[in-house]
């Protein structure tokens, strides 16, 4: 099997098993204090109904993106920062203290 294939395929399972246990993960952190643990936050990725239960509304951008979408959005931004290696630095830096999660994945699809 071509190495990229399994890649491919073990970063799917990944995804899925994530999305899992992201779904059965119940939070006791709430509003800004949710959107400031990295480990937790989800940035826009947060859906609807959770950003409701969980008092996000007015703290992150109204758009809901999948994890996928977010990581396409950073690795674009990376890409224009092509010419900077310390900006693209910093960038991955804010993303690591932001939101983990997009940063494990983006290392996955890297």
């Amino acid at each position: 099997m071509n190495p990229q294939t399994v890649l491919t395929s073990v970063s799917e399972k990944l995804s899925t098993l994530y999305d899992s246990v992201k779904s059965a993960v119940v939070h006791q952190e709430q509003g800004s204090e949710l959107i400031r643990d990295p480990h937790h936050s989800q940035g826009t990725g947060f859906s609807s109904d959770v950003r409701k239960q969980l008092h996000l509304q007015g703290l992150i951008p109204p758009a809901v993106e999948t994890l996928d979408t977010q990581v396409a959005r950073v690795i674009a931004r990376i890409n224009a920062l092509s010419s900077n290696p310390l900006e693209q630095y910093t960038y991955l830096d804010r993303i690591v203290v932001k939101t983990r999660t997009c940063f494990i994945r983006l290392s996955w699809d890297i």
